[in-house]
């Protein structure tokens, strides 16, 4: 289960790292913008946007490995009975 949430928080961090890099590179006022933090409201929209959708990725992917990990635990208790 830990392994899971690592996971999960390594994926978040990767994909939000890869996205601020593009955007910054795809969208020349956000580059501009990004390291004083001075968003505008639609640089925001794509911000929320884009951690909501990678918060639920990283969720799906912690239920999978977690779920994987938990049948894996029963079968070896299962064995041993």
């Amino acid at each position: 289960m830990i392994g899971a949430v690592i996971a999960g928080l390594a994926f978040f961090g990767a994909m939000e790292a890869t996205g601020n890099v593009i955007a910054i590179h795809a969208w020349p006022a956000y580059g501009a913008a990004f390291p004083t933090r001075a968003f505008t409201l639609p640089m925001l929209l794509a911000r929320q946007a884009s951690g909501a959708t990678l918060t639920i990725l990283a969720g799906c992917l912690v239920s999978t490995i977690a779920r994987r990990d938990q049948r894996t635990v029963l079968l070896e208790l299962a064995s041993q009975i």
